[in-house]
């Protein structure tokens, strides 16, 4: 039987409730508009995957008030983040990229360009804290055990099925927008007939185990990884999962038609390289893909995370990639059902992030094969010269790729927007990106720079609800601007800063930032037309060169 919803009206409906989805929902909640997110699952995953919680996450989790419980979810805070390469854990070891524990120097992610750093959560617990924080606003519902249906769309907004899987009750919601937060090949994607190119990396098995005092089965030392090595080459790697005794075995390339067939005995006595006690407590197979969408949506309905792309894990871009898609696209949903928005605002989210995505996507498939590669050796297990050279040689190629792969800090804070329709810049001044490093910039399209304002204050603290001008030292007092914001409904703060304050970053006057955290315009002086600028910003001036190479940029 159908009836009518029995939670309040959802502006915002989102299907899927997985770190994805229900970030966009805590960031929703966060600017008190009505989110209703439906999950067909009772609860959140307990698979190990999604380990690394990149530096920007955090960032966006700060503004949130969950960064401080990503961190203290109970892994051992002196836990060393080495990456380790070895035949097994009794056998030769290769090479070692040390990694001090999170958030000391050393660490990976950390720098001193963030208020945060990387951290390890995986997945088991990160769902539920961000789902508490999602469920803390009273604007936003959450339905589990319900599925995600067939949905119309109109010039006025959305009107979607969703199914009680408890007692088979349809019901009817209307929203203004719909969000596709269900991962690879869900319904909303399909629904659409958005084309997706998609190309396997290989078929992977993953065996999570427990064993309560592993580091006495080797020489090794504690790690978050090691990666094994034989004759074939690289065939795996184990992860640390909660620093204790919980441990996950990823097999590589293992035959489609055979992985349901793995031995995981025989695949932890490898690894191992000796028997030992052990409680097998997950196993199963997954298509390790790179998968792209030719479009994340527009109009009405919208598309983010793995249902938008997929990457493999390698270099831990996907999650985190997703979550940076939803910050860009909850204020521009605000904007829309505020109404200050321009007619092209909410279709920069498409060309904004799809490139970045893109980008993330080729990164990972790299690290892929940095990693399984160019690393097969005949002699590699034999106590002898020949064998002592080879592990010499791959294991010194395998550090020096694995610093690329999980410290690429231009991924995570370096890029930014500066092809967009709604970034005022210079034509062709952008500066240089490299995946690897990163520089402060206050060039419009990227990240505002971090710098402590005041013990325990960061510069990113300011930003996050609304667009933000900094007047810096002896600014401008940059009444343009303010009052073409006001006259345009735009919401706008104003904040001074001094020299000190601002720190050396900010090698400007007049910063204007917007909610997710990137420059938007940037000057010594206010622009000659700031109402044209704030139009810009808002997405009502149609800018056809910036907009053709945004679409230019989607397409590579």
């Amino acid at each position: 039987m159908t009836d009518s919803i029995s939670v309040p009206s959802p502006r915002v409906l989102i299907a899927g409730g997985g770190p994805v989805g229900m970030f966009l929902a805590a960031d929703l909640g966060r600017r008190n508009i009505p989110t209703l997110v439906v999950e067909r699952s009772a609860k959140g995953s307990d698979q190990a995957k999604v380990m690394q919680i990149s530096v920007r996450t955090l960032e966006f989790a700060r503004q949130l008030g969950m960064a401080e419980s990503m961190w203290n979810w109970g892994f051992p805070l002196d836990y060393p983040l080495d990456n380790v390469f070895l035949t097994s854990l009794d056998g030769y070891e290769l090479g070692r990229a040390p990694g001090a524990p999170m958030g000391q120097p050393g660490s990976p992610g950390f720098t001193e360009f963030s208020p945060e750093f990387q951290t390890h959560c995986p997945q088991p617990w990160l769902e539920p804290i961000i789902e508490d924080r999602a469920r803390s606003f009273d604007s936003v519902t959450v339905l589990r055990r319900h599925e995600f249906g067939a949905f119309d769309v109109s010039a006025d907004g959305v009107r979607a099925n969703v199914t009680d899987l408890e007692t088979g009750r349809e019901i009817t919601v209307d929203a203004d927008y719909l969000i596709g937060c269900e991962g690879f090949g869900g319904s909303v994607q399909v629904a659409l007939g958005i084309p997706v190119e998609e190309r396997t990396v290989d078929y992977s098995v993953d065996l999570e185990f427990l064993a309560h005092d592993l580091f006495a089965e080797h020489d090794k030392g504690p790690a978050v990884r090691y990666t094994l090595v034989d004759e074939g080459g690289t065939w795996g790697t184990i992860v640390a999962v909660d620093g204790t005794r919980r441990w996950r075995l990823s097999v590589y390339a293992v035959d489609r038609d055979q992985a349901d067939h793995l031995d995981p005995h025989a695949a932890i006595r490898r690894a191992i390289g000796h028997d030992l006690e052990y409680e097998i407590i997950r196993q199963g197979r997954w298509k390790r893909r790179a998968a792209m969408a030719a479009s994340f949506g527009g109009g009405r309905v919208f598309l983010a995370g793995d249902s938008a792309h997929c990457s493999p894990p390698n270099g831990g871009f996907g999650m985190n990639t997703g979550i940076a898609d939803v910050i860009n696209l909850s204020w521009k949903l605000e904007a829309s059902l505020q109404g200050w928005a321009g007619p092209q605002l909410l279709e920069t989210y498409s060309s904004e992030r799809r490139p970045i995505a893109q980008l993330t996507l080729a990164e990972s498939v790299r690290d892929y094969h940095r990693l399984v590669d160019d690393t097969a050796s005949t002699a590699i297990r034999t106590d002898s010269p020949e064998g002592a050279e080879q592990r010499r040689m791959i294991g010194e190629r395998l550090v020096q790729d694995s610093l690329k792969a999980w410290r690429p800090l231009g991924i995570h804070i370096g890029y930014g927007y500066p092809w967009s329709s709604i970034v005022c810049n210079e034509p062709g001044v952008y500066p240089t990106f490299d995946p690897q490093d990163y520089t402060p910039t206050t060039s419009a399209g990227f990240r505002a720079p971090h710098w402590w304002i005041e013990e325990g204050r960061s510069t990113l603290d300011l930003f996050g609800r609304s667009h933000v001008l900094l007047r810096i030292g002896d600014a401008p007092n940059a009444e343009g601007i303010i009052s073409a914001a006001a006259a345009s409904g735009m919401p706008l703060e104003v904040v001074d800063l001094s020299e000190k304050q601002a720190g050396p970053y900010y090698d400007v006057p007049l910063v204007l930032v917007r909610p997710d955290g990137y420059i938007a315009w940037s000057g010594s002086s206010e622009p000659r037309d700031p109402g044209r600028t704030i139009d810009t910003l808002r997405g009502a001036v149609f800018n056809a060169t910036a907009k053709a190479l945004a679409l230019t940029e989607a397409t590579l």
